[in-house]
């Protein structure tokens, strides 16, 4: 088996939704690692993708709703089992753990992450606190981009802001802005999707004197690279500030107004240093995916190690089981019924398991007709399989003819 790092992307008209993608990245470039060193996928590519001889460590860095629907979705394949789940930075939404059904329908999910739960937030960690995970909130991840070089930049940028807001703007900034939004209807593919967000940010980084938003994946990745930069509320009801638990855990530095502040805004803010947070925050996560990616080798060198006497030891059960009795369930099945009973006698074998199918066995009809080999075998019997098996046509259990000298053993269930 090999390790391979992953970073997870969704389709999203939203381009900031790619920010934790892109601050993943750099993290990834950090460590040392090319853009060929990484596995990126989503949900409607992973299936034709991902590679079995392979496992791969994902740091889940965004909304925990894009997760548990992709864990979901790995978990019906049968493809969950070549992941580490390393939540760094994972943010809860409104709608994540609304109702007990609900919850009950992703702590199955939750059960996969492995230990303590990064959150972007602190109403995150509480929530997962209160059922009974350990957390820590760490912070959005798009926090831990570098600090721009210093320089001459000279473009004011308002970027998704309220129209109601344009009246509290000095007349010599608004003129002199340029006016974007981070929303697009684009139908854009997952390489697509992700350089487009990159192309954003890099333009923000290489050329924004101010950033004026209402985006909290803008004034985050922003004030992060050095950017001078202004966080506005945004006053659509259903965005609502005292709604966002984002908020709970925005970078201090970020200066936050809501709307009845705007009229006292500081136009010219000051970018305050917090390199020194910003390291502890990226030597953590960084120490933790390389945690995940260490103790993925170790346990597969160790499978590795004592698979070789597993397969000596199968290797010797296969070549002798048709004379090897020392079963739990036929010593008893034995000894409690067939030995009681009256010989010759004919019997069904209820369940047909998969194990059976795959190996084109049965070891309990063996023992059955190697100790009593007078008994007359009718068939299998199972509601689900049909077709033959063993030169035996599966039966339905309502086909099964019982009498006084025929028996129904189950074999499997």
């Amino acid at each position: 088996m090999k390790v391979q790092y992953a970073n997870y992307a969704f389709q999203s008209c939203n381009i900031g939704d790619m920010a934790q993608v892109y601050a993943l990245d750099v993290i990834y470039r950090r460590m040392g690692l090319s853009h060929d060193d990484i596995f990126y996928f989503n949900r409607d590519t992973v299936c034709h993708t991902i590679d079995p001889n392979y496992h791969y460590i994902l740091p889940l860095v965004t909304a925990d709703l894009s997760y548990f629907d992709l864990i979901e979705y790995l978990v019906e394949q049968g493809l969950d089992k070549h992941f580490s789940f390393v939540p760094l930075a994972l943010g809860q939404t409104r709608w994540t753990f609304r109702t007990e059904d609900r919850l009950g329908k992703f702590r199955h999910i939750i059960n996969r992450f492995e230990l303590p739960i990064g959150c972007r937030d602190y109403d995150s960690e509480q929530m997962y606190k209160s059922i009974g995970y350990p957390p820590y909130t760490g912070g959005c991840i798009t926090n831990t981009l570098p600090k721009r070089q210093d320089g001459q930049y000279d473009t004011i940028y308002f970027i998704d802001v309220p129209q109601s807001f344009l009246a509290y703007v000095p007349s010599n900034i608004r003129k002199n802005a340029v006016f974007l939004t981070q929303m697009s209807e684009d139908a854009l593919s997952l390489e697509q999707n992700i350089k487009r967000a990159v192309q954003r940010y890099e333009l923000l980084r290489d050329t924004a004197a101010l950033i004026v938003t209402a985006r909290y994946h803008v004034a985050t990745p922003c004030n992060a690279m050095g950017i001078p930069t202004i966080m506005i509320e945004n006053d659509q009801e259903t965005h609502h500030w005292t709604f966002d638990p984002r908020l709970t855990a925005l970078n201090p530095n970020i200066p936050f107004y809501a709307k009845e502040q705007w009229e006292h805004i500081n136009w010219n803010p000051c970018v305050t240093d917090f390199e020194t947070q910003k390291q502890v925050m990226t030597d953590l996560i960084i120490s933790r995916i390389q945690n995940s990616f260490r103790i993925a080798c170790a346990q597969d060198n160790l499978s590795t190690f004592f698979a070789t006497s597993k397969k000596k030891f199968w290797d010797t059960f296969e070549s002798n089981k048709h004379n090897i009795d020392l079963f739990d369930l036929t010593i008893e099945l034995d000894r409690k019924f067939l030995s009681n009973i009256k010989n010759p006698f004919r019997f069904y074998l209820y369940g047909l398991s998969d194990y059976y199918l795959k190996q084109n066995e049965c070891i309990l009809l063996d023992y059955i007709q190697r100790h009593y080999p007078d008994a007359e075998f009718l068939g299998f019997v199972d509601s689900k399989k049909h077709g033959a098996f063993l030169g035996k046509q599966i039966l339905h259990p309502d086909d099964m003819k019982i009498d006084a000298n025929t028996y129904c053993l189950v074999s499997a269930y």
